[in-house]
């Protein structure tokens, strides 16, 4: 019979009195419901930081008295206690190298709200959650679609090739972004093409770079997103004009108006990496962010 037990008990305990082959047999069962104290604060002071938005602490949905807990069935004789209090941790797919953090739209919206860049998240919410894309690679479409549900990987050491000629198969693209590289430095900006990755708000545009697939920054620090003001692409160009707008040059960032541009790329700079959602659970995703999220 499986015997289910609560535990309270720190790891270090646990590896002292249980023995590795012990532990193999253990099977983990882990409740997720991300509803603790910094999570109540994040979304509060999401909702209260953007003008269109209102909120009463009763819409949000979570509670500081809650916690996550480690669930452990024990399938041999003796119970073993295991610790602890858990958040949503990314954990390694067996086949992959790329950190599976969520694996169905209610819970990645969760970790959005909780994880994401909230100035980022705001924008997104302004822009009645139009959403930012780009196309995976082969690899990368393989993890998010493997199992019944969508997942949501996390993406820390994509490699920054708006510089290679082979990207966009042109040498003259690569001497574009090279002078927008200089232009940038030149005006002290934090993010360059050197730095950063390419989005598009488009997502037929994205799935000529691969398996479409919706981008969610990480963490406060190291996010930039840029645009140009005029609209549409970096490369090709349609604009004789061009004027770079970043998210830390404008007073009040208008990436909610970038997002909702038709075919609009946005470069983005994302030091502590980001997630990406494949677009087919778009509509589940946003159902499920508006629900946390209540305007």
């Amino acid at each position: 019979m499986l015997v289910s037990i609560v535990v309270v008990l720190l790891s270090p305990l646990v590896s002292a009195f249980v023995a590795p082959q012990t532990l193999l047999s253990i099977r983990y069962e882990i409740i997720n419901d991300m509803s603790n104290t910094s999570h109540h604060t994040r979304v509060k002071h999401l909702l209260s930081s953007a003008n269109t938005i209102k909120y009463t602490e009763d819409d949000i949905i979570c509670s500081e008295s809650r916690r996550s807990y480690l669930i452990v069935g024990v399938s041999v004789v003796s119970s073993v206690l295991v610790s602890s209090q858990v958040s949503n941790q990314a954990y390694a797919d067996e086949a992959s190298d790329y950190p599976i953090v969520v694996t169905n739209p209610e819970k990645i919206a969760e970790y959005i709200i909780k994880e994401c860049n909230s100035e980022f998240l705001k924008s997104v919410v302004k822009s009645n959650y139009n959403f930012l894309y780009r196309g995976l690679s082969p690899e990368q479409s393989k993890v998010v679609s493997s199992g019944k549900q969508s997942r949501a990987i996390l993406l820390k050491d994509e490699s920054f090739d708006l510089l290679d000629p082979s990207t966009y198969e042109s040498t003259e693209a690569a001497g574009y972004f090279q002078r927008l590289e200089d232009d940038m430095i030149a005006k002290r900006m934090n993010m360059t093409p050197s730095n950063s990755h390419m989005g598009t708000t488009c997502p037929k545009e994205a799935s000529k770079w691969g398996k479409v697939a919706s981008v969610w920054p990480i963490g406060e620090q190291g996010v930039e997103l840029a645009w140009i003001e005029e609209g549409k692409n970096f490369w090709p160009s349609n604009n004789k004009k061009q004027t770079i707008v970043t998210t830390s040059s404008t007073k009040q960032s208008t990436l909610d108006i970038a997002l909702q541009g038709d075919t609009w790329d946005i470069m983005f700079r994302a030091d502590n990496g980001f997630i990406v959602v494949p677009a087919a659970s778009d509509e589940e995703l946003k159902k499920y962010l508006k629900g946390l999220i209540n305007i």
